[in-house]
């Protein structure tokens, strides 16, 4: 989810989602499905292209 920044609010995007401010509707960036793998142990830190990020865009 985005943070807060006092300095310029919300403009700045941060997190792993992305968050339609209209809607509240979450989109999952690359980072999220990343990290989702890491978890699962699919991705090791010492090897991180380990699984293929086929079927992954940042869009």
């Amino acid at each position: 989810m985005d943070n807060f920044e006092w300095t310029s609010g919300y403009n700045s995007p941060y997190g792993i989602y992305y968050v339609d401010r209209a809607t509240l509707l979450r989109t999952p960036k690359l980072s999220a499905k990343w990290y989702a793998q890491f978890l699962a142990n699919e991705i090791s830190c010492d090897n991180p292209k380990s699984t293929s990020n086929r079927g992954f865009s940042d869009n």
